[in-house]
């Protein structure tokens, strides 16, 4: 070695063990080069110093640069279904309906008791638009009647757009995309915001209506 064209220190290099200090002298020559690779790394090290298994020791410590990780990440590839075919064909308004009822509100009946009533919703599954209904209880014929309300306050929108056709439904277990049913979500946006307003204040039901 000592008749190689080497700068002395390249000749008689420091011995690095393990150790912080190593890792910093590493580190140091990484950013020096621009954040190159484990060779170039390497190679700028040993200019001075020798480390022994050197390449791993390096390949190590390149491996925790923040700014070296930022760039070798790649986009995270959004795994995504299919949507059903209602919720993307042309069709006009409230063709395809997505029907929900929230849970129990609790409100003063008219003897300052209390009772339970629900809010039906009805919302387009192509435009998203939405009818609320404040329906007594649960049942079919509650339903019914929401439904008819529903139709009645919008029947000139429905008249211009709709010929007579049969009605068919299902249930949301076969409509079901991304886990729950798209309604769901909307349903979401009306009950946390009543949560939030109310509070633990009992509204009549012609107040809850309005």
């Amino acid at each position: 070695m000592e008749q190689a064209e080497l700068f002395h220190n390249e000749k008689h290099p420091a011995i690095l063990p393990k150790s912080k200090f190593t890792d910093l002298i590493i580190m140091s020559e990484h950013e020096k080069s621009f954040h190159s690779g484990v060779v170039s790394t390497l190679s700028r090290v040993q200019n001075n110093f020798w480390i022994p298994r050197g390449r791993q020791v390096v390949k190590k410590v390149i491996s925790e640069c923040l700014i070296c990780k930022k760039y070798a990440l790649k986009p995270a590839k959004q795994l995504t279904g299919q949507l059903p075919r209602d919720r993307v064909v042309e069709s006009p308004p409230f063709a395809v309906v997505g029907i929900d009822f929230t849970g129990a509100i609790t409100i003063k009946a008219g003897d300052q008791s209390c009772k339970k009533v629900y809010i039906a919703l009805f919302t387009c599954a192509v435009t998203r638009a939405v009818h609320i209904e404040v329906v007594s209880d649960m049942s079919v014929k509650s339903f019914i009647f929401a439904l008819r309300r529903f139709y009645q306050e919008e029947i000139q929108v429905f008249k211009s757009s709709y010929r007579p056709r049969e009605l068919r439904g299902s249930s949301s277990l076969n409509v079901r995309h991304g886990g729950e049913a798209f309604w769901e979500r909307l349903m979401k946006s009306i009950k946390d915001p009543l949560r939030k307003i109310l509070g633990k204040a009992l509204l009549t039901f012609e107040e809850l209506t309005q």
